[in-house]
C-alpha cells in the first residue's frame, strides 16, 4: 500500500448464491497535497464479475474519493470460494500501486470432481466464510460432544488409506431442477435444532443456545455453521465444525454477546448449518434477541462558582453513559433561591445521544445592579429533565458571586493651566465596568475664587465606554498681587441617588497677575577681567504708583554688587534705570582662564518671600599685561597707516584724472582763464565752447565726466591745485609736439 494513498472496500467478505448482484463502495483517501489521478481494475480468476462505475479518478489535495463496484455471480456459477482484487494505480508516479480484496462464497452448482482439501489454518477463519471441511474417518468418529475438532488436513489420508488403489471416494451427485423431477431431488442431508441455555454467566442481554446438529445423509460428512442477521462481532460458536457419521447427532453452542452501545431493539436472526460436502445442503433455524433499552447520563456544571459585576457564563456537560444505549430527550431550567437572576440558555431542549458529549452555555444575569463595594451571592440551581418518566432528573448547584461594579475614571487634561482670567480643561470619563452609569458632575475650589460649567452637567456613561466633557474655569477677580497663584479644584463624580461621589478628579489653575512689574537686565552677561556694569530698567505698567526695593547676590558670594539706587518710586506707568556695579572678589587661580559668576536681583517685599527679578552672568576672565596693550596700538596705527595710503593714492588718482578732464575742455574750447579761477565756475563755459566747436566731443564730455564730478575734487582737495598745475605744466610741453 502507498503512503501517497490508502484504501478501503466495503465489505470485504462476502457469500451470495448464483444470479445475485451486491453493490460494493471503494474509498481512496489521497494524503499528499497535490492533485492525483488514478487508475482502476480488478484483478483476479473472476475479475470479470466485478463492474466499476468509473476507471479512473481525480482527487484533490487531502480529499477522499469514493467508486461504486456491482458483483454480478452468474446463475451458472460453480460453488467455489475466490478472491478479487481491486487495484488502484497512481497515474503520475509509474510503480505507485495499491489493492484491496474481496473474499467471496458462491453457493452454485456443485462440481463432480472432489473438492480441493483444506489447510491445517482453515478451522480457524470466521463462520461467515463457510469453510470446507471433508468428512472425518470412521475410526476417528467422536463419541463424546466434548471432544476437541478434528482437524481437516487428517481427513484425506485416512481415507484413502481404507480405499483400494483407484477407487474414486463414494459421493452422491446431488440433482439439478433442471435435470431432476421433484420426487427425485435429494432430500436435505442434515437437520438443526437450537434451544436456549437458561443458566450461563454471561450479563444480559447476552444469550446462548445448545445446538444440536443431525447428519441424515447417507454418508461422512462436516458441517459447519453461519449466522445471518447480527454483526458477526456479536456472535461466536464453539465448535466451528462438527464431523458426523451417517445418523450421528453433534453439539455445538451459540454465544450471542452484543456490545455496550448495541441499539435496543428486538433482533431476529438465523442460524444456518451447512455441509461441507454439497454447501446447497443446509438447515436454518430462526432464533431471536431482545435488547433492553438502558439509559444514563450525568449532568456537570463549570465552573462551580464565578465572580461578576454583570453577569456570569457557565457551561452546562451532559454526557451519556457508556452503557447506555438508546437516545434520550432531556430539557434544561435553571433557577435561583431568590428569584433575582434572569437565565438565558443556548439550547433548553436536545437530544442526547447514546455515549454522547454535549455543552451547552448558560448566561445568568442579575436584575439589580450593586454598588461600589457590595457583594451578594446568588445560589443557582440547574436540572436537566428526560422525556422519559423512568428516568431520573439530575441537578447541579452553583453560584454567582456579584460584586459591584468599579467606578468610572475620571482623568483631568491638562490637570494644569496658566492664566490671568481663564482657562479651559477637558474632562475625560471612563467606564470599565459591564453596566452603565447615570453620573452627575461637580466642580469645586476651596477658596471659591473660581466660577466653573460644562456641558453636559447629567450623562449616562454606556457601559464600557468613554465619553469627554469640557470645564471652563473663569476667575471672579483679577490677581492684583504682583506674583502667580496657583489655586486647586476637584471634580467628582456622583451615581444617580446617591451623596457619595463614586469617583473624582484634581486639577489646578495658575493665576497669574494681571500687570506685574516689568524688569530687563542690558546686557545679561559680560566678560570681564575685573568689574563690570549693568543696567536694570524697571516699568510700572499699573495705574498706580509701587515703591521698589532691591537687593542682589550671587550663588558662591564671590562678587560685590552695589546697586544705584537700591529702593526708587515708580510713579504710574513710569520708568526707571538702575545702575548695578559688580565686581569679583577674588582673582582667577594659576592656570584658570575663565570663571563664570551668577546673581540675581530681587525685589524686597513685606511679610512675603523676595521676588526674582532678574539673572544676570558675569565671565571673570585673566586681565592683560602693559606691553600687550602697546602691541595692540601698535598693530592698529600700521593698519590704519595703510588705509590712509591707499586712500591718498585713490584721492590723487581721481584728482589726475579730473584735472586732466578740464585741461581737454580748456584746450578744446575758449581757453584756459587767467589766474587761478575756481573749475565749477570756469569748466561749464569751457564745456559750452566745446560743445560750440565740437558738438560730439561736447555731449561725450557732458555724458563721461559732467562738471560737478570733475570739479569736487579740484576744488575740495587739497591735491587740487597742486595737481592743476602740473597737469598744465605737462600739457604746456606736450602741446608744440602734437598740435601741427
Amino acid at each position: 500500500m502507498s503512503d501517497l494513498f490508502t484504501l478501503s472496500l466495503t465489505p470485504t467478505d462476502l457469500a451470495l448464491k448464483a444470479g445475485e448482484n451486491h453493490l460494493l463502495t471503494l474509498s481512496i483517501q489521497n494524503h499528499s497535497e497535490e492533485m492525483a489521478h488514478y487508475l482502476l481494475r480488478s484483478e483476479g480468476e473472476q475479475s470479470g464479475w466485478l463492474t466499476l462505475d468509473s476507471e479512473q479518478l481525480a482527487a484533490f489535495p487531502l480529499q477522499t474519493l469514493s467508486v461504486s463496484a456491482t458483483l454480478s455471480v452468474p446463475a451458472d456459477a460453480y460453488s467455489q470460494r475466490t478472491e478479487i482484487a481491486l487495484v488502484v494505480e497512481l497515474d503520475e508516479r509509474e510503480g505507485t500501486r495499491g489493492q484491496t480484496r474481496l473474499a467471496l462464497v458462491v453457493q452454485g452448482r456443485t462440481r463432480s470432481a472432489p473438492p480441493t482439501p483444506l489447510p491445517q489454518s482453515a478451522a480457524d477463519e470466521p463462520l461467515d466464510h463457510a469453510p470446507s471441511l471433508e468428512p472425518v474417518p470412521a475410526r476417528q468418529r467422536r463419541t463424546d460432544p466434548t471432544d476437541p475438532d478434528i482437524g481437516a488436513a487428517s481427513v484425506y489420508p485416512a481415507i484413502r488409506a481404507e480405499q483400494p488403489a483407484g477407487a474414486a471416494t463414494p459421493r452422491a451427485k446431488p440433482a439439478t431442477v433442471a435435470e431432476t423431477p421433484n420426487a427425485a431431488r435429494p432430500q436435505p442431508v442434515l437437520k438443526i435444532r437450537a434451544e436456549p441455555v437458561a443458566e450461563h454467566a454471561l450479563p444480559s442481554p447476552a444469550a446462548q443456545w445448545a445446538l444440536t446438529l443431525h447428519n441424515e445423509g447417507p454418508e461422512l460428512d462436516s458441517f459447519g455453521f453461519r449466522v445471518v442477521g447480527i454483526p458477526p462481532a456479536w456472535f461466536h460458536v464453539a465448535p466451528v465444525q462438527l464431523a458426523l457419521h451417517p445418523g450421528e447427532q453433534g453439539r455445538a453452542t451459540l454465544t450471542v454477546q452484543p456490545p455496550d452501545d448495541a441499539p435496543a431493539r428486538h433482533y431476529a436472526f438465523d442460524i444456518i448449518a451447512f455441509s461441507v460436502r454439497d454447501i446447497m445442503q443446509s438447515s436454518r433455524q430462526p432464533l431471536e434477541l431482545e435488547v433492553p433499552s438502558r439509559v444514563a447520563y450525568q449532568l456537570k456544571v463549570s465552573p462551580n462558582e464565578r465572580e461578576s459585576a454583570a453577569e456570569g457564563r457557565f457551561r452546562i456537560m451532559l454526557s451519556s453513559d457508556a452503557v447506555s444505549n438508546t437516545p434520550l430527550r432531556l430539557r434544561l431550567v435553571a433557577s435561583d433561591q431568590d428569584d433575582g437572576c434572569d437565565f438565558e440558555w443556548e439550547r433548553e431542549e436536545l437530544m442526547l445521544a447514546p455515549q454522547e458529549q454535549q455543552t451547552v452555555a448558560l448566561r445568568v444575569t442579575p436584575r439589580r445592579s450593586l454598588s461600589v463595594n457590595e457583594r451578594r451571592m446568588h445560589k443557582l440551581l440547574v436540572a436537566a429533565q428526560p422525556e422519559r418518566a423512568d428516568v431520573a432528573d439530575q441537578t447541579a448547584e452553583l453560584r454567582l458571586i456579584q460584586v459591584g461594579a468599579p467606578p468610572p475614571v475620571l482623568t483631568l487634561q491638562p490637570e494644569q493651566q496658566r492664566g490671568s482670567m481663564s482657562a479651559a480643561y477637558d474632562l475625560l470619563l471612563t467606564n470599565p465596568a459591564p453596566i452603565p452609569y447615570p453620573l452627575t458632575l461637580h466642580v469645586s475650589d476651596p477658596a471659591a475664587q473660581f466660577s466653573f460649567s460644562m456641558e453636559p452637567a447629567r450623562l449616562e456613561l454606556a457601559p464600557q465606554s468613554q465619553r469627554r466633557v469640557q470645564i471652563h474655569l473663569r476667575a471672579r477677580s483679577p490677581r492684583l498681587e504682583e506674583d502667580e497663584a496657583s489655586h486647586p479644584f476637584s471634580v467628582v463624580a456622583r451615581a444617580e441617588g446617591q451623596l457619595v461621589p463614586i469617583a473624582e478628579a484634581g486639577g489646578r489653575f495658575v493665576q497669574l497677575p494681571r500687570s506685574p512689574l516689568g524688569a530687563e537686565l542690558r546686557p545679561q552677561q559680560q566678560s570681564s577681567p575685573g568689574k563690570a556694569t549693568f543696567h536694570l530698567r524697571l516699568s510700572n505698567p499699573r495705574e498706580e504708583g509701587i515703591a521698589v526695593t532691591l537687593e542682589a547676590s550671587d550663588e558662591q558670594d564671590a562678587l560685590n554688587i552695589h546697586l544705584d539706587p537700591p529702593s526708587l518710586h515708580l510713579p504710574p506707568d513710569g520708568v526707571a534705570q538702575i545702575k548695578i556695579e559688580v565686581q569679583p572678589k577674588d582673582k582667577l587661580m594659576e592656570g584658570e582662564q575663565r570663571r563664570v559668576h551668577r546673581f540675581e536681583v530681587r525685589r524686597l517685599r513685606s511679610g512675603r518671600p523676595p521676588r526674582t527679578l532678574v539673572t544676570g552672568k558675569l565671565a571673570q576672565t585673566r586681565g592683560r599685561k602693559w606691553w600687550s596693550g602697546l602691541s595692540q596700538t601698535l598693530r592698529l596705527s600700521s593698519r590704519l597707516a595703510r588705509w590712509a595710503v591707499a586712500l591718498i593714492l585713490i584721492l590723487l588718482l581721481v584728482t589726475v584724472t579730473a584735472a586732466t578732464v578740464e585741461e581737454i575742455a580748456y584746450a578744446n574750447g575758449a581757453g584756459r582763464a587767467a589766474g587761478r579761477v575756481s573749475c565749477s565756475a570756469q569748466l561749464p563755459l569751457a564745456y559750452s565752447a566745446v560743445t560750440r566747436n565740437d558738438p560730439n566731443l561736447g555731449r561725450l564730455l557732458r555724458t563721461v565726466a559732467p562738471p560737478p564730478l570733475v570739479c569736487a575734487p579740484l576744488d575740495w582737495s587739497p591735491l587740487g591745485n597742486p595737481t592743476r598745475t602740473v597737469v598744465r605744466a605737462i600739457s604746456d610741453f606736450v602741446q608744440p609736439f602734437v598740435v601741427p
